[in-house]
């Protein structure tokens, strides 16, 4: 779903006590603070890269994201940041943490040829 070289974006609404967070419409994480708010604002942005959660105590069945990520575009209070290069750029606020590469690698692939209309590949 997430990290096929397409465009990622990040929306953050806050209403009253619920913050949510949603990923592409598809996704969507929410939690609720103890009073109410009307500007959820940071002057921080952390984009990481997680560390191998086999060699963590009690990261069981825990995986990071493996795969590319072109563009990340984070929306809240009206603003657009793009989170990769902001990071990668060193934005003022933005700090890169953990283990990231800042590119993509093409995936590898061989070409096939069917040589006839019955031809077939068989997975």
């Amino acid at each position: 779903m997430f990290g096929s070289n397409n465009l990622i974006t990040i929306s953050s609404i806050t209403r009253f006590c619920r913050l949510s967070a949603i990923v592409d419409g598809i996704y969507a994480e929410h939690a609720h603070t103890a009073g109410s708010f009307t500007r959820l604002a940071s002057d921080q942005l952390l984009v990481g890269g997680g560390a191998d959660t086999k060699a963590m105590q009690g990261a069981k069945g825990m995986t990071n994201f493996v795969g590319c990520l072109r563009k990340v575009i984070f929306k809240a209070e009206g603003i657009e940041t793009e989170l990769i290069e902001a990071a990668k750029s060193g934005a003022a606020g933005a700090t890169a943490w953990g283990r990231i590469d800042f590119q993509c690698r093409e995936p590898k692939s061989d070409p096939i040829t069917f040589t006839t209309r019955d031809s077939h590949l068989q997975v």
